[in-house]
């Protein structure tokens, strides 16, 4: 049956068996690109696909091989394909890092900072990381309403990602009060409830042909968790 990811990668990692799982996600996540661009490129073009990278994966030599071998055997154009790397994660190890993350950009492979105000970043070391995206945690976007320091907090972030020229995305939007307040703090991206909850390939074509709200433009491709495999 389904076990939440909290359930199982704490696990995994201390077993080394994130590794593996690992493989197995980016493989399978570029050969369902590349099955949907065989049945509809045209209907797909601008969808991609993001993938958790868990620390120790990070850490490992064979994650920049394994990126490589899947898209090639399954021609991933540069730009469809994005890594979300925690925070706390990043800053282990920052200059061993920092040379891995700029060999894995210049694949075309998109990098964001998930989770985003809970750890510890030295400011002189993200504008230092290839990075294209800040996600804004959704302890943050969930008590954006109710309390003021959330909100402050959140428009920092904002501000933050637009200066250094990144897009900011806010996860967990649920409610069109926290998209109003988020849209008019000039957040790029929402992720959340209120535009779609996680579901399976099948049911994501049937989901991108029903027409969405005019705020569609702004939504995450990661608000549609596909789950691969």
């Amino acid at each position: 049956g389904r076990v939440n990811p909290d359930e199982f990668i704490i696990i995994a990692e201390e077993t080394g068996l994130i590794m593996p799982i690992g493989e197995w996600v980016i493989e399978a996540a570029c050969e369902q690109m590349a099955a949907w661009r065989q049945i509809d490129g045209e209907r797909f073009a601008e969808l991609a696909v993001s993938i958790n990278l868990s620390a120790v994966q990070l850490r490992s030599s064979g994650l920049y091989s394994a990126l490589t071998s899947s898209m090639q055997r399954h021609a991933i154009p540069p730009g469809k394909l994005e890594l979300e790397i925690t925070e706390t994660s990043l800053m282990e190890g920052v200059e061993i890092n920092l040379q891995k993350l700029q060999d894995i950009r210049a694949l075309g492979i998109g990098l964001a900072i998930d989770d985003f105000g809970t750890g510890y970043s030295s400011l002189s070391y993200l504008s230092r990381f290839p990075i294209s995206k800040l996600k804004i945690d959704r302890s943050f976007v969930h008590e954006i309403l109710a309390d003021p320091n959330n909100l402050a907090i959140t428009r920092l972030i904002i501000s933050l990602g637009h200066t250094l020229g990144l897009k900011v995305i806010a996860e967990g939007v649920e409610t069109e009060a926290q998209a109003s307040l988020l849209r008019s703090a000039g957040c790029d991206q929402f992720q959340g409830f209120m535009y779609a909850a996680p579901m399976s390939v099948a049911d994501l074509s049937t989901w991108k042909s029903v027409p969405k709200p005019t705020d569609f433009s702004r939504l995450s491709a990661a608000a549609a968790v596909a789950e691969v495999g």
